[in-house]
């Protein structure tokens, strides 16, 4: 067979391949998340820690610090499939925002947290963070 017509052979079964077999759809394409932001209604930076569970995970994980600027909404994670989050913020003046629904354990530090619902949707949620 002339290297042409090998050619031609290969590239009409890679055509043929892509009609009549299309691509699946991954798993990770019907994957849902929802956006969490954190609002600093402050006029201070906070830095805010979290604990919720991850897109496709079964267990709560905690994470932080994000840092927030005064009057800042900013985006700090995806949250799998929670309708509880738990939230832990505090300022570099003293000011703590916590709670007593779960304890956490962020960069050696163990924290108190509060419990918020983010809904059983996927919009977009904020915690506010007021002074």
């Amino acid at each position: 067979m002339s290297a042409k017509l090998f050619s031609f052979a290969a590239a009409l079964t890679l055509v043929l391949a892509l009609v009549c077999f299309p691509a699946s759809v991954s798993k990770a394409d019907d994957v849902k998340a929802q956006q969490i932001h954190a609002q600093n209604n402050t006029d201070r930076a906070i830095w805010v820690a979290a604990m919720y569970k991850p897109v496709g995970g079964s267990s709560y994980i905690a994470d932080g610090f994000w840092k927030v600027n005064p009057g800042q909404r900013l985006f700090i994670l995806y949250n799998g499939n929670a309708r509880y989050m738990y939230f832990y913020a505090r300022d570099g003046e003293g000011r703590v925002w916590s709670g007593n629904e779960a304890r956490a354990t962020v960069r050696g530090e163990t924290l108190n947290m509060f419990k918020a619902d983010t809904r059983d949707d996927y919009n977009p949620f904020t915690q506010n963070f007021d002074p």
